[in-house]
């Protein structure tokens, strides 16, 4: 039977367990980045890290198991910004306009999208290939969506489009679409120019 003096001997080999596992994928992060998923093998990313490669299969199956542990950590991490942007709105004494609240969400959703052009690109394609990466993909849509329409509830009453879930779906989408052109960086007008103009066309959608 374990002890508490047990837990605590064991406490600096799982820290060090730890600190190999975020090196295996930070170096996972920026091999797929840099050269694709496909080019990017456990052994190159286990030398990038600075462990065997034995090691690198202690802690991941797989290549494809890395990159959806870090496809889920970076959802996890958007989710988390998501919530404290929430969080301040509705401690704040005077809540933002609907404009306001339109610019600052397009503008926070791209801010968390910062996941790298290639990587982005990567995952978008396996996403058509590979069920596993389809069905995270899918999940992180759906949670996207779930997130958006926390934020248009308090302003359920104000919105003129009379069907709220396919309004909320289909903001959903096209937020979705201009972000990802502009992260993957397939989009001729840069964020500056879209982010504005997507605000506006989101607002007179939903509310004038």
């Amino acid at each position: 039977m374990m002890t508490d003096s047990d837990k605590t001997i064991d406490s600096p080999k799982q820290k060090r367990s730890m600190a190999t596992r975020h090196r295996i994928l930070a170096a996972g992060l920026e091999l797929f980045a840099k050269d694709g998923y496909h080019h990017t093998s456990s052994k190159k990313i286990a030398a990038a890290a600075g462990v065997a490669t034995g090691t690198f299969y202690n802690h991941f199956k797989d290549k494809k198991a890395l990159l959806l542990a870090l496809h889920r950590d970076h959802v996890i991490a958007v989710h988390e910004e998501i919530e404290r942007f929430f969080n301040q709105s509705a401690s704040i004494a005077s809540p933002p306009d609907s404009r306001q609240m339109m610019r600052e969400l397009v503008e926070l959703i791209l801010r968390t999208h910062q996941f790298g052009p290639e990587l982005h690109r990567e995952l978008h394609i396996l996403s058509f290939t590979d069920d596993d990466f389809a069905t995270s993909m899918r999940k992180e849509r759906e949670n996207s969506h779930g997130k958006l329409r926390q934020a248009l509830l308090p302003f359920r009453n104000r919105i003129r489009v009379d069907d709220f879930e396919t309004a909320n779906l289909l903001v959903g989408m096209v937020v979705e679409t201009v972000v990802h052109s502009i992260v993957m960086g397939i989009s001729p007008l840069d964020a500056d120019r879209l982010l504005p103009a997507l605000t506006d066309m989101l607002h007179r959608y939903l509310f004038n």
